[in-house]
């Protein structure tokens, strides 16, 4: 283990900066995940509300209805593929800081996270 003191002044301020980083994009993360949650809220909210206005034929309200969803369907997934990103980021960060210290301080994201079923779905495209 290497003692915060044996460290360089610019190796503590590169895991100062790192750190920073990782902070902003985990409130990042934070954020879209309940942006994705009102996506849910709003899905239902205006399927109800369409599938409630009786004066509007029922083919129109499914056509209404149906677009809506898809559209919402697509932001949702966007968001989920934004989430990865900044995973895949914060992966990186906790590796760097880890090795900077000298010993695995950081292990969410860059190991124990990867394995769930969230990494599998939006894993991350080959390099080309």
């Amino acid at each position: 283990m290497v003692e915060t003191e044996s460290l360089s002044t610019e190796d503590k301020t590169r895991v100062e900066v790192l750190l920073k980083e990782y902070e902003t994009l985990r409130n990042e993360i934070m954020g879209r995940i309940n942006n994705r949650f009102a996506v849910i809220g709003f899905i239902v909210a205006l399927i109800a509300f369409i599938g409630s206005q009786s004066e509007i034929p029922l083919h129109v309200r499914c056509v209404i209805g149906g677009l809506a969803f898809v559209v919402i369907l697509v932001v949702y997934f966007r968001l989920g593929q934004l989430i990865k990103r900044c995973a895949v980021r914060i992966g990186d960060i906790e590796e760097k800081i880890n090795s900077i210290m000298g010993e695995k301080l950081l292990v969410w994201e860059s190991r124990i996270a990867k394995s769930g079923l969230f990494h599998w779905f939006y894993r991350k495209p080959p390099a080309m």
